[in-house]
């Protein structure tokens, strides 16, 4: 079966297949999404769709990539932007980000959650970390 002859359009986007697996297309400011639901079932495309809809029109629209941005990029981005405005706490910030990114480094910022800092903070306790150092580094 070819991809034009699974698709359907829904408002300002649609679904279709490649393949076995479903995929989306839809529209923000002009520019065109594709993105793939990542199963075989029309219905999880269906719900990605509206999803993705959803959040363009109430303006939390980040894209498909923001849901894979890791911690590490989060923190280069910040060394970064403290470094192009000469900020002169450049080292004090590396030393801090250095802990989160030995415990949290390649994990995507998204799956970061309230218990996975509790076990990040008990750890650093453990290390003999006091609550004001725990603190500047979150």
């Amino acid at each position: 079966m070819r991809t034009s002859d699974r698709q359907h359009t829904y408002g300002m986007g649609r679904i279709y297949q490649r393949g076995r697996v479903w995929w989306v297309r839809y529209y923000r400011s002009g520019q065109e999404f594709n993105e793939s639901s990542q199963s075989e079932k029309e219905a999880d495309a269906k719900k990605l769709l509206k999803k993705r809809l959803g959040e363009i029109v109430l303006g939390r629209f980040a894209g498909p990539r923001a849901d894979k941005v890791t911690v590490k990029e989060i923190a280069e981005d910040l060394l970064t932007d403290y470094q192009i405005r000469g900020r002169k706490n450049q080292r004090q910030v590396k030393s801090k980000v250095h802990h989160l990114l030995m415990h949290f480094g390649h994990d995507r910022a998204k799956s970061i959650t309230t218990d996975r800092i509790k076990t990040y903070i008990a750890k650093r306790q453990e290390a003999g970390a006091s609550a004001a150092q725990i603190n500047r580094e979150l």
